[in-house]
């Protein structure tokens, strides 16, 4: 399933693999700082699926790349 690059259309096909691979779980995905991960078609797939579900919020931890180590 490699893409050529990243970008919202992928991250929502990439999650729908995700939850059709495992049905019956919860998912939780980390995600790096990469915009097309916050984009709109992204938020919008995300409020379809998680519409009646309670909203849970994370800290957000930057981890260092391997630039930085």
């Amino acid at each position: 399933m490699p893409r050529e690059s990243g970008d919202g259309e992928n991250t929502v096909s990439f999650m729908k693999r995700l939850r059709k691979l495992n049905p019956e779980k919860k998912l939780m995905i980390i995600w790096d700082g990469a915009r097309y991960h916050d984009c709109g078609e992204v938020r919008a797939y995300l409020d379809e699926v998680n519409r009646g579900l309670e909203a849970v919020s994370y800290t957000h931890l930057t981890l260092p790349t391997n630039r930085e180590v």
